[in-house]
């Protein structure tokens, strides 16, 4: 993965925070799009392949690219931050306090 260069006025911490973001963003999409080839989200989002590349491999892109991929995986662009980690925490709470509600609801 490609590290972010740092820009003057940015402290050492906020380009390695960045980093980790742009790196969770790649892991999403790589893992949203499968089995889809890198060509055809590519086609479908309306950028380069070479555009695609970048951001799987974590060099970063605008957050309008962002909102490209996330529609043409049809996801809300939020997704692409979370990590899978999160996502399957917040589904595990999710669920755990849907069948407490449905329990209460049964008496």
């Amino acid at each position: 993965m490609a590290k972010m260069k740092r820009r003057s006025g940015t402290s050492p911490h906020t380009n390695d925070r960045l980093n980790t973001v742009f790196r969770d963003i790649s892991r999403n999409i790589v893992r949203l799009r499968a089995p889809m080839s890198q060509a055809t989200l590519a086609q479908k989002a309306g950028v380069s392949r070479s555009t695609l590349y970048k951001v799987e491999t974590g060099e970063g892109c605008s957050l309008e690219v962002l909102v490209w991929l996330a529609d043409a995986l049809g996801v809300d662009p939020a997704d692409l931050f979370i990590t899978h980690e999160q996502a399957r925490a917040l589904n595990y709470m999710t669920l755990k306090l849907l069948e407490r509600l449905s329990g209460q609801l049964k008496k």
